[in-house]
């Protein structure tokens, strides 16, 4: 759980009124922008294209106007006069390159979550998050920073060898810790499939065994690992799940370089590419002069009901972010593994044994120099017991590791 604003972003005054449009013309950005097939599609602007312009992009794109630090929403004249689109009502933002057309954003609102069956799943977990046994569970943790949370793995390289280990967090044991692991984890990589059909390509599964990709939970959730660094290949994807009084605004998200933000309202979640430059605006109470009736005041959709928090719940901003991450992703050699990674102390990110297993499997395979047994002979020297019964990898994963490192897998390099 974390909020990341960027010490390099700055804030641009804008004579923008609340009420009114200034028809004022927005400094042109990095990409150009077209609604079609139901998508905005954003592409470089041809004079700021390649590797000797990046310092000029990152110059305009770190450009936020100050509006958009509001306590309130915003009209749509406001938006235009900015320059910016809201993502608010749902719709995917794709980036067009000279490789292609890739997923970039999208914003799924409650009554999205609600429709697809998303919305109860999402409350669960903030259930589980306000919960008092949760509270206790992170208190018991060794974490440095009280109000950021790394459950999972994590990586410390001020810390004896620079290793991946178990983050403060999930050496507690404590079971309702795992649940908090494993729960989001599947749901965050069900949400990134129905937002990005995409993401369930062979492609990127191709590119998660290839790369024995430290994931969480479950053998199933082929998308998240943990946080801190992003990797390239994958998404982010932020549930906002914040419990707050109702004189306050939910806050917002900011994705400069596309010029995107949204309303970070409970019950909603933002798929992104998380390597790209992005930050939070935190919820804060309304102006005293905005009439409690006011439009600009966000309100829980139709249809929407906020659960019921246990009495004495403290209001609080909640927002838990599944991250896709270089290190975790593709775990490199400088950055040594610890032991307990690969042990059963790790069951409780790892979520099950099959998941443990098939992960040792397929981090041989990606690092042996000289491939010579084949797929049956690797899931027989990572086999388990489970009751006294012994469980072997799917030989299908096996086989499917050993035809990415044999043939190097050419498709995932581009």
């Amino acid at each position: 759980m974390a909020s990341h604003q960027p010490a390099d972003v700055s804030l641009v005054p804008q004579q923008t009124q609340p009420q009114s449009q200034t028809n004022a013309t927005p400094e042109p950005g990095i990409f150009t922008k077209k609604f079609r097939d139901g998508a905005w599609h954003h592409t470089f602007v041809p004079a700021l294209t390649g590797k000797s312009k990046q310092k000029a992009r990152r110059a305009i794109a770190v450009k936020v106007p100050a509006l958009l630090a509001a306590t309130h929403l915003l009209r749509k004249a406001q938006w235009d006069d900015i320059g910016w689109t809201s993502m608010d009502n749902g719709c995917t933002h794709r980036i067009t390159t000279q490789f292609g057309t890739f997923p970039h954003a999208k914003l799924i609102p409650p009554k999205e979550a609600q429709a697809f069956d998303f919305l109860n799943r999402l409350w669960a977990v903030q259930s589980l998050v306000l919960s008092q046994e949760m509270r206790d569970a992170l208190k018991r943790s060794k974490n440095l920073r009280p109000c950021s949370y790394t459950i999972g793995f994590s990586v410390q390289p001020g810390h004896k060898d620079g290793g991946i280990q178990m983050s403060p967090t999930s050496k507690t044991g404590d079971p309702i810790v795992t649940k908090l692991l494993a729960d989001p984890a599947l749901l965050a990589h069900e949400m990134l499939i129905y937002g990005f059909p995409e993401a369930g390509s062979q492609l990127y599964k191709d590119y998660w065994t290839a790369e024995a990709a430290l994931g969480l939970g479950t053998e199933e959730n082929q998308s998240v690992t943990t946080i801190q660094k992003d990797n390239e290949a994958g998404f982010s994807i932020v549930f906002f799940l914040s419990h707050l009084p109702s004189d306050h605004f939910p806050g917002r998200f900011v994705l400069p370089a596309l010029r995107l933000a949204c309303t970070t309202a409970p019950g909603s979640v933002l798929l992104f590419k998380g390597s790209a430059l992005h930050f939070g605006v935190t919820p804060r109470p309304y102006s005293k002069d905005l009439l409690i009736d006011s439009p600009l005041r966000y309100r829980c959709p139709d249809g929407i009901t906020y659960p019921e928090v246990p009495e004495g719940t403290p209001f609080q901003r909640l927002v838990l972010v599944n991250y896709l991450t270089r290190d975790l992703m593709s775990p490199p050699e400088f950055r040594k593994l610890r032991d307990e990674v690969f042990t059963l102390a790790s069951i409780g990110v790892h979520g099950t044994l099959r998941n443990l297993y098939e992960w040792k499997m397929t981090y041989a395979i990606r690092n042996t120099r000289y491939i010579i047994d084949p797929a049956e002979r690797w899931c027989e020297k990572f086999r388990w017991f489970d009751k006294g019964v012994a469980q072997y990898p799917r030989l299908e994963v096996a086989k499917q590791a050993l035809d990415l490192v044999a043939n190097k897998r050419p498709h995932l390099e581009n």
